[in-house]
């Protein structure tokens, strides 16, 4: 199985498939296209594709990722990041986002907002004892149950339609 991979020069791939195997390392330098990602069931503790324009789904879940950059990915609509130990993600530049998966994590306090187009939004089975969800006028189904939540707060969300916020701290 595969422990590192390199794409350097390769300004034309648009789609990667390398899940299911032992990586360390991945290198996306030369991927000036890419449009989707799935490296989920590697063994990566970080994963850096901020600022890639042209990535539309990223999955990269269960990594065993503690961090992930996504900061200025303007075109993607789908992440999928759960079953991983991350604390925090920082969803600055993403506001195409529409279906955002962060469930099994060990994330604590998250506030999503200025996502216009977020139509899913899963993170249960976290660490959480607040969220805030702001302004996701798209959302349609929110999943944050299996947490501590002692706070939740939904505002501005004109279309959601489910809410599971069972197994937590209301």
């Amino acid at each position: 199985k595969l422990t590192s991979f390199s794409s350097d020069n390769c300004p034309a791939l648009t789609e990667l498939k390398i899940y299911r195997n032992r990586l360390t390392d991945i290198d996306l330098s030369g991927t000036t296209a890419l449009k989707t990602l799935n490296c989920s069931n590697n063994l990566l503790v970080e994963l850096s594709v901020a600022n890639s324009p042209t990535l539309v789904t990223l999955n990269c879940q269960g990594c065993h990722l503690e961090t992930l950059l996504v900061s200025g990915c303007t075109s993607l609509k789908n992440l999928y990041c759960g079953y991983n130990k991350l604390t925090s993600l920082n969803l600055f530049g993403v506001e195409s986002l529409q279906n955002l998966n962060v469930d099994d994590n060990e994330i604590t306090t998250m506030i999503v907002s200025g996502l216009p187009s977020l139509s899913t939004f899963v993170c249960s089975d976290n660490r959480m004892t607040t969220l805030g969800v702001r302004n996701c006028n798209a959302l349609i189904d929110l999943v944050c149950s299996y947490n501590d939540l002692t706070t939740l707060s939904v505002e501005g969300c004109t279309n959601l339609t489910f809410v599971d916020c069972s197994y937590n701290d209301l």
